[in-house]
């Protein structure tokens, strides 16, 4: 009796779980009910999503078919490219001035610290040092999908805040340049590298310039077309057109679509303060994104 309705369970599954648009259902409703679970006994809703991702994912009950995750991935796209646009409308030039001196100190001091804490300790439980060194830099990298989600979510503000978005933005373009400086060194790991220290390192200053302009002249041509709106629809609409088409563009060009979007944010901060309407527009996406994207 068990095993005929642990099948039927089984087929009802394997009809609906390769549809994107059944997973995309389920993964809101999923991420919805576990972080208010979650939120009861006072842990973030994020912990909840990520939780919900889990459970509901290939690896336990195969709700959502491994076959979706490939397509899902334009919602980390498009969820990481909201972010980052968040991130960069933080910091206008006043704020700069204020904390950069802090912000690079801080972002310098935990890169080189994390590089080199991952690296020993890799080292001395047996691994190769070229390898150890790699994944020591990859280490470095930070996440900022789940720093922004809680700081909105908690409408945390204050001095704490600007210089933790700071830190984030700074990170990415730091873990390029010290990944590209380890990999020039360890290349020979690998027979298909064979460029030289300073060729690796022009081309991650290379990446990080372009992708930085891609979001300046993003970030201007949103300014051109949404200034003279006043309907919030079509702002909403320009917005989140421009975003995608900087996260698709860094993609295609394998840029990072992070600092592109970080850039085009921090454009639209500092041209005018009513490019706030942009952000103000994009806010009420952010919580199903979150809850797919985690």
């Amino acid at each position: 009796m068990l095993q005929d309705i642990f099948v039927i369970l089984v087929s009802v599954r394997d009809t609906f779980s390769c549809h994107i648009v059944f997973g995309l259902g389920i993964l809101l409703v999923g991420s919805y009910f576990m972080g208010k679970l979650t939120e009861r006994i006072n842990i973030p809703a994020i912990t909840g999503f990520i939780i919900a991702g889990l459970i509901l994912g290939p690896s336990v009950t195969g709700i959502i078919h491994v076959e979706l995750q490939e397509t899902l991935g334009s919602i980390t796209e498009i969820a990481l490219a909201i972010i980052a646009l968040a991130i960069g409308s933080e910091f206008n030039l006043e704020k700069l001035r204020r904390i950069g001196k802090a912000v690079v100190i801080i972002t310098v001091v935990q890169l080189l610290m994390t590089f080199f804490i991952v690296t020993i300790s890799l080292w001395i439980a047996g691994m190769d040092f070229r390898i150890a060194s790699l994944l020591g830099a990859i280490a470095t990298a930070t996440a900022p999908a789940a720093t922004v989600a809680i700081i909105r979510n908690l409408k945390a503000r204050g001095p704490f805040v600007d210089h933790l978005f700071g830190i984030v933005a700074l990170d990415d373009a730091g873990c390029i340049l010290l990944f590209s400086s380890v990999l020039a060194f360890a290349g020979s790991v690998f027979g298909d590298i064979s460029l030289s220290f300073f060729q690796t390192i022009s081309h991650a200053f290379i990446e990080i310039f372009l992708s930085l302009a891609v979001g300046m002249i993003g970030g201007g041509a949103l300014f051109v077309f949404v200034r003279n709106l006043r309907r919030n629809n079509e702002i909403l609409i320009i917005s989140l057109g421009l975003v995608f088409l900087i996260a698709a563009i860094t993609s295609a060009l394998h840029l990072s679509a992070l600092l592109a979007c970080m850039a085009a944010g921090t454009v639209l901060a500092n041209i005018s303060r009513r490019n706030y309407r942009i952000l103000h527009s994009l806010e009420n996406l952010a919580p199903p994104l979150y809850a797919a994207f985690f």
